[in-house]
């Protein structure tokens, strides 16, 4: 259930925009989120679309990559600050992108919207960095005419899976703990965690783009 209460600051008055569809972020004041309509509550899950999980599989191998591979053991330990990430890696999927920073900006109707990545994974303004204990979100496109499709492959994402996020100095590695799809006003995949997650974003289904599939790991 989506609860009215006082959000991050970060979580402003916008809009996150993933290949022509929109996410709305509330103000950061104690107010209930509602419907465009009727003024209904908005559920934070549609359930007529859902994502089947299945069991956790083993690690992944992830392949040849400058980046060397960080196991368990040799987890680098929790942070209090960290880098902002340039690199994300799903071995799985097939999935090896640049990240870059993303923030805020007024639409062609004046309105706060997020920017979006071209051709690559974007990281929100304000969302944690990996090692951090907080939420890093990135988002990116799954199919779009102008600035790629490099979330095409994240439906087929499974529970288990590694997710390496890379900083200039080091990498994080994270398994994936939840698949959910949402509708777009389910803003609460924004909000900041009191764990080490990495929440990844994007429309689904391609071409249609009314759910948002969110796709969150945590960190080994």
């Amino acid at each position: 259930m989506i609860r009215g209460r006082l959000l991050a600051p970060w979580l402003l008055a916008a809009a996150l925009l993933v290949g022509g569809c929109r996410l709305p972020v509330t103000l950061a004041v104690p107010v209930p989120l509602t419907g465009s309509g009727g003024g209904d509550a908005l559920p934070a899950k549609a359930p007529p679309v859902a994502v089947p999980k299945r069991a956790a599989t083993a690690e992944p191998t992830v392949p040849a990559s400058p980046v060397p591979t960080v196991l368990p053991s040799a987890a680098v330990p929790f942070t209090a600050k960290s880098l902002p990430p340039v690199r994300l890696i799903i071995p799985s999927i097939g999935l090896d992108s640049r990240v870059v920073p993303v923030s805020t900006r007024l639409d062609n109707r004046g309105q706060l919207a997020w920017e979006t990545a071209a051709f690559a994974v974007g990281h929100h303004a304000g969302s944690a960095n990996p090692g951090q204990v907080g939420n890093v979100v990135l988002s990116g496109h799954i199919s779009s005419p102008h600035e790629g499709d490099v979330f095409r492959n994240l439906p087929k994402v499974q529970l288990g899976d590694g997710v390496i996020v890379v900083t200039a100095d080091q990498q994080f590695l994270y398994r994936v703990v939840d698949i959910q799809v949402v509708l777009p006003q389910a803003v609460e995949v924004l909000e900041p965690s009191d764990r080490s997650i990495v929440t990844l974003i994007t429309c689904v289904p391609d071409g249609v783009y009314s759910h948002r599939l969110v796709v969150r790991a945590e960190r080994v």
